[in-house]
């Protein structure tokens, strides 16, 4: 996420609106950690 203008509620709401088929997993790397992102906890 740190070379992209796009914030990760931004990449949420996208997904959320147009999903993608049998995406099953993305992970995130933002300041050199890496965070699970989807699926969603919610």
């Amino acid at each position: 996420m740190d070379d992209t203008p796009a914030t990760m509620d931004q990449i949420a709401d996208m997904l959320r609106r147009k999903p993608i088929a049998d995406l099953k997993e993305i992970l995130v790397v933002r300041d050199g950690k890496v965070i699970p992102f989807f699926p969603f906890s919610e």
